[in-house]
Formats: C-alpha cells, sequence, structure tokens
C-alpha cells in the first residue's frame, strides 16, 4: 500500500516591483582625501590635523561625561548642586587691593624657595 507523507502546501510567489532602468551608474562617494581637499585641511600639517582631531574627541567625551554624571546624580537622587558665584557687585567694596598684593608676594616667594630646593 502507499505511505501517508505530510506535504507542505505550496506558497504563492510573490511578485517584486520592478525598478525603473537608469542608463547611469550612482555617484561615486568621496574618498578621504577628496573630503580633506573640499575642506581645506589637506595642506595643513598631518600633526595639526591629529590635535585638532584630539581636541573634538575630548570635547565630546567630557560633554558625554558631564551628561552621564548628571544622569548618574538624578538616578542617586542627588540633585546637582549649582556653583555660588564667587565676585558679586555688593562684595566688591569690601575688596583690599594692598592685601591681595602682600599675598601674592608671599606665594611668589614660597615658590621660589621650593624650586631651589630640587635645582641644586
Amino acid at each position: 500500500q502507499f505511505q501517508k507523507k505530510n506535504v507542505p502546501r505550496k506558497k504563492p510567489v510573490k511578485e517584486s516591483k520592478k525598478k525603473s532602468y537608469t542608463p547611469f551608474p550612482p555617484a561615486q562617494t568621496p574618498r578621504k582625501v577628496d573630503l580633506l581637499l573640499d575642506s581645506g585641511e589637506y595642506f595643513v600639517s598631518e600633526r595639526i590635523r591629529n590635535a585638532r582631531k584630539t581636541v573634538t574627541k575630548k570635547l565630546n567625551a567630557s560633554a558625554k561625561s558631564e551628561k552621564k554624571r548628571l544622569e548618574r546624580e538624578i538616578d542617586l537622587g542627588t540633585a546637582p548642586e549649582k556653583k555660588q558665584k564667587i565676585a558679586s557687585s555688593s562684595n566688591n567694596a569690601d575688596f583690599d587691593v594692598t592685601k591681595l598684593k602682600a599675598n601674592l608676594a608671599k606665594r611668589k616667594a614660597s615658590t621660589k624657595s621650593k624650586m631651589s630646593d630640587f635645582v641644586g
């Protein structure tokens, strides 16, 4: 006798839409050198280009880390504290120039003595 077989039913074939024919190929993507020539950075030295890249990377990283830090503080429940302004218009009247000059002179003298320890 014949054996029973589970044969799956044939699925209908999907008709794909034909794209319109274009005789011209797509525009070529620019190379790195072409982009550098367009921006004018090709004629700048490689050291300056690398320095610019690192500066932009550091700026992006610092902005991202600041954003992450704020998110962590919000998650922990501690609100970020805003820094208070040090100099205000009312405090300028109490400002003493002579004391400031004396403090600066003391600091300069102390740093010179520290440097002489290392030199000699």
